[in-house]
């Protein structure tokens, strides 16, 4: 019933809005869209705890541009953005020489037009964006520099998804997508999502649900529940995931986090807790922790230190100390 609600969703709210913009606005704007551009560079340390290893590299070498249009509609936007990372730490040496076949690959982060409407709603056409599902229910669960978020599925980034977000009623908003990136499979569509979420004030509370249907075999199902309280400086917050599994009786894993995190001046500290059940032996019991401090060195840099441990299997660890520096423009 949910799939099928959802299914319906999008085309019927995305009707609904351009007649509704179209009384609202006799004419759209004939002006060309502002752009704007935008980029962030971080530089990282990371000493693995088992072996004494360094590793040295760049973090968060993104450029990305934004241009917006009035229309008569609404607002148009797009979104493009590119991810460096692979590109900065791949293995040429000074001379050039010594580059392997992926070393040097510009990632596309984002790749979107967003469409927001004189009623709120927001329409989302895109081959690579943001998750709207992670926005509401995870990112404050992945909140540190230099590690962090352990065991969840949810992804910060999804793709070759139309996606709607409606106005907020008392509070409440709620979003749905659809995902087909597979022609050839028999499902129209690949993946839905559906997720409600409450703000007010400073309490949060989310739902989200995620059906995979890329075959019959591979149906399955994620759900995730999320609550945050944020009061200035505090944020304290938890996430509870139930991962994909297939449709019949196999169970997936479970993952319960709780973060916090706490600033005084230009000082942050962070910490969260992540756990992780499952019926496969080497996957239960797992458990995570992460620390950090962070320095604001100005409003758009910082310097952080991170300690992360986190089980990998039940009979193996890995534990990092990261210290690095970002800045963004």
């Amino acid at each position: 019933m949910i799939k099928q609600l959802t299914v319906l969703a999008i085309p019927c709210a995305f009707a609904g809005a351009l007649m509704t913009s179209a009384h609202a606005a006799s004419h759209g704007g004939d002006d060309k869209p502002k752009v704007t551009t935008h980029g962030s560079l971080g530089f990282a340390l990371n000493i693995q705890d088992s072996n004494e290893s360094w590793e040295m590299k760049n973090t968060k070498a993104r450029l990305g541009v934004n241009a917006m249009q009035a229309t008569r509609y609404g607002k148009l936007i797009g979104q493009l953005e590119f991810d460096y990372d692979n590109a900065s730490n791949n293995t040429n040496q000074s001379d050039g020489s010594g580059a392997d076949d992926n070393g040097d690959e510009i990632d596309v982060r984002s790749a979107r037009v967003v469409l927001q409407t004189p009623g709120k709603s927001t329409f989302v056409f895109g081959g690579r964006t943001p998750s709207g599902n992670y926005a509401d229910n995870y990112a404050h669960m992945d909140i540190f520099d230099g590690g962090g978020y352990h065991y969840f599925q949810q992804p910060d980034f999804t793709g070759k998804m139309i996606g709607y977000k409606s106005p907020t009623f008392s509070d409440i908003h709620v979003g749905v997508s659809l995902t087909a990136n597979d022609p050839a499979n028999d499902e129209d569509q690949d993946a839905y999502h559906f997720r409600v979420v409450w703000n007010s004030g400073p309490w949060h509370l989310g739902y989200g649900h995620i059906e995979s249907n890329a075959s019959t075999a591979d149906d399955s199902s994620r759900e995730s529940v999320s609550f945050i309280y944020t009061d200035g400086p505090l944020m304290v917050g938890l996430t509870h995931e139930d991962k994909l599994r297939p449709a019949g009786d196999q169970d997936g894993d479970t993952v319960l986090g709780l973060a916090a995190s706490y600033t005084m001046g230009d000082h942050t500290l962070r910490g969260a807790v992540y756990s992780q059940d499952s019926d496969t032996d080497t996957n239960d019991g797992l458990s995570a922790t992460t620390l950090e401090y962070s320095l604001a060195l100005n409003k758009y840099s910082n310097m952080f230190v991170t300690l992360d441990q986190f089980d990998v299997t039940d009979s193996s660890d890995d534990d990092a100390t990261v210290i690095g520096i970002n800045m963004q423009w």
